[in-house]
């Protein structure tokens, strides 16, 4: 963040320092901020909203896209890695792009297994668009999104709300060294 009273180029001293800025108190942003204090790092997230419960990912559907994961087990569903591979590939009529899907199918079941063990709550298991199984885990996204708040504070994140990003801050090189907000 830029200090006070300058326009955040060349600034030496910042009103806040972390390692990691992320902007958006989104599903995306706290588990960001989770992940790189759990690697060691110091984190803020600047939101421009009031609370995680007026973020968009809050007025979300809840509906999460996981395959090969216990709730389907238990409710007998037979799902895979490469069944979920095939249901993209074909909603995407074969031109997605391959390595982001394939980036998905790594990391899918093991953030369902997170998010689990972080206490989210899934409600129900449906069928939605594209799927040739039922794998649309359903949860409540606010109160996902406070389990994922109250998990990022009690690790040390700074949550800095009504805070708009304005700007990024380069260096001589080109590379995002701050933001103003």
């Amino acid at each position: 963040m830029s200090a006070a009273g300058h326009d955040g180029r060349g600034v030496e001293a910042w009103d806040e320092q972390a390692d990691v800025v992320i902007v958006g108190a989104g599903e995306s942003g706290l588990a960001a901020a989770i992940e790189s204090v759990d690697a060691g790092a110091s984190a803020i997230i600047l939101e421009k909203m009031a609370t995680v419960k007026t973020t968009s990912t809050a007025m979300s559907l809840g509906v999460f896209a996981f395959a090969g994961t216990e709730l389907q087990q238990r409710n007998g569903v037979r799902d895979s890695s490469e069944l979920l591979y095939q249901d993209i590939m074909k909603a995407g009529k074969w031109s997605n792009y391959e390595p982001l899907v394939q980036a998905f199918l790594a990391q899918q079941l093991d953030s369902y297994n997170w998010l689990t063990a972080l206490g989210v709550k899934w409600i129900a298991l449906r069928m939605y668009g594209g799927s040739s199984v039922p794998r649309g885990h359903i949860t409540d996204p606010v109160a996902q999104l406070e389990i994922l708040q109250k998990t990022a504070e009690h690790k040390g994140v700074k949550l800095l709300f009504r805070t708009k990003v304005t700007e990024l801050v380069a260096d001589a090189e080109q590379k995002i060294v701050g933001v103003c907000a």
